[in-house]
């Protein structure tokens, strides 16, 4: 068992289960019983009720739609099993059955998406100008293999660069400018490697 929210085991101690909405083909929605951690159902609930966070994930969302539709297929409306694709991406799957998209840390963000897709244009530009597709779905699957291939390095790429931001941060806050330099203090007394040369 894995939690809801944030993917990572479940042991049982730790299980709390949560009736979450999933929206369907209809106007209202289906509540089901999902199990969280009991600080991820925390971190969940008050997600879910900070309309910034559900606007920021909205914005990045419609970006890789935008992205997808115009720079990698190149056409005016979107495939539904492209839609499909990507946001089982979102939650790292093949395609999101029975699962919210937003709001959870399961999977890839739309951001570590987007970054892919850009990352991947010309492997995708290559791959439809050379690759001979039998239908539209087949064309979708094997451009998502690509950005797939290679979304866990970029993933890497953005931790490291965020963890390099914090420090950074980090050494701005503490101020490098209060503290002394130490003195050089050479080890070893015996002569340097050229000494003995005259």
């Amino acid at each position: 068992m894995e939690c809801y929210y944030c993917g990572r085991e479940l042991l049982e101690p730790d299980i709390v289960i949560e009736k979450v909405p999933l929206w369907g083909g209809g106007s209202k929605p289906r509540f089901y019983k999902r199990k969280f951690h009991k600080e991820c159902l925390d971190i969940y609930l008050e997600e879910t009720k900070d309309k910034k966070v559900k606007a920021e994930e909205a914005e990045d969302w419609s970006e890789v739609y935008y992205f997808f539709r115009d720079k990698i297929l190149q056409t005016k409306k979107m495939p539904p099993h492209a839609v499909k694709r990507l946001l089982g991406l979102r939650v790292g799957k093949y395609i999101p059955n029975g699962n919210n998209t937003r709001i959870i840390k399961r999977g890839y963000s739309f951001k570590t998406i987007l970054t892919t897709l850009k990352y991947c244009k010309r492997l995708t530009d290559k791959a439809t100008q050379t690759v001979k597709f039998k239908n539209e779905k087949h064309k979708i699957d094997y451009l998502m293999v690509i950005v797939a291939n290679n979304i866990d390095f970029i993933q890497e790429r953005l931790e490291k660069v965020e963890r390099q931001n914090r420090r950074v941060e980090k050494i701005k806050q503490e101020g490098t400018n209060n503290k002394p330099m130490r003195k050089y203090v050479r080890k070893g007394g015996g002569m340097n490697r050229f000494d003995w040369v005259d």
